[in-house]
């Protein structure tokens, strides 16, 4: 499917589910890094919020309409820091996309932007910073020969849970609650633009796969 306001709206709704399952487990990795074990109650709301601000949306809307809805209903809605998160990268995709077609070369734009929004959320410097950094240089290792929006998009997306997996912190086990909600985010999108449900059973295996590893959290 094309990168469009219908696959946003969907890919929120996707998340909405995912996370109501994986609450508990994000609030507990919050509580390991000495948090106040929300983060996940907080994802779960937020995503409900921009689903059900999004709902009306459709493949008709292109993806800025789409970017500047979820950006409104995060703005009224969303909970907490990774609430603030999420609307920070949504707003600088928006800017960064400046009503453009979705094509290879704009959604690589629009993808590498997205470091930069951490700052409004003071996350720089994370392990979600590290995390999308991992996925920009993925794309910048493309070169000027991309492949299809949807390919790039997963790359993108598959190299953030790599990028996550490197920024689990060896000494205390800990999985960031924050980088596993956006890895989340970047995996509901490839998985509503490609209508392929083994997408987040794969990340949910992962996530499951560093806890095991990762005892002591």
């Amino acid at each position: 499917m094309a990168l469009d306001s219908g696959v946003l709206a969907r890919s929120f709704q996707i998340a909405a589910d995912e996370m109501t399952k994986l609450a508990p487990f994000i609030d507990d990795l919050d509580g390991v890094g000495g948090g106040d074990c929300d983060t996940g109650t907080n994802a779960r709301v937020t995503f409900q919020t921009l689903a059900h601000g999004c709902a009306q949306l459709s493949g008709s809307d292109p993806l800025s309409v789409g970017l500047d809805c979820a950006i409104q209903s995060g703005i009224r809605g969303a909970l907490g820091h990774c609430g603030v998160l999420l609307v920070s990268i949504l707003s600088t995709w928006h800017s960064a996309l400046d009503d453009a077609a979705i094509t290879p070369v704009v959604l690589r734009r629009m993808l590498l932007a997205t470091p930069s929004a951490l700052k409004a959320a003071h996350a720089q410097g994370s392990a979600t910073d590290a995390m999308l950094r991992e996925a920009c240089s993925e794309l910048e290792g493309l070169g000027d020969t991309l492949p299809e929006v949807e390919d790039v998009f997963s790359r993108f997306s598959t190299q953030a849970q790599i990028g996550l997996v490197e920024a689990t912190n060896e000494a205390t086990g800990r999985i960031d609650p924050g980088g596993a909600f956006i890895a989340l985010v970047l995996a509901c999108i490839d998985a509503a633009m490609r209508d392929d449900a083994g997408i987040l059973q794969s990340f949910t295996a992962m996530l499951a796969d560093l806890a095991e590893r990762h005892s002591r959290a």
